[in-house]
C-alpha cells in the first residue's frame, strides 16, 4: 500500500510539472512577435519569410538566383521594407488581443 501511494504522489508531482510547463510555453507564444528572417535556399534562391514561434512562415517574396546586382539590391530592399510593413500589421494585431 505505501508503494502505491508513492506512485500516486510522483504521478501527481508529474501532472504538477507538465501543467506548469505548459501555462509557461502558453505565455512564451503569447508574448511572442512576427520577425523579418531571410534565408537562401540550396538553389541559391534568397526567401524573405515573416517568422513567430508556433506559427508556421510566411513568405513575403522569392528572389531567384542569378539577378545581376543592380537588380537584386533594388528587389531585395522592396522586399525588406514589404516585410517590415507586414511584420508592423501583424505585430499591432497582437497587441489587441
Amino acid at each position: 500500500m505505501p508503494a502505491l501511494l508513492e506512485l500516486a504522489a510522483v504521478a501527481l508531482i508529474v501532472l504538477i510539472g507538465v501543467a506548469v510547463a505548459r501555462a509557461a510555453q502558453g505565455r512564451m507564444l503569447a508574448k511572442a512577435r512576427w520577425e523579418v528572417v531571410e534565408r537562401t535556399d540550396p538553389d541559391g534562391t534568397l526567401r524573405i519569410l515573416l517568422t513567430r514561434a508556433g506559427q508556421h512562415p510566411r513568405e513575403v517574396r522569392a528572389l531567384p538566383p542569378g539577378l545581376p546586382t543592380d537588380g537584386l539590391d533594388e528587389q531585395l530592399a522592396e522586399a525588406r521594407a514589404e516585410a517590415a510593413s507586414q511584420r508592423a500589421t501583424l505585430n499591432a494585431g497582437l497587441r489587441r488581443r
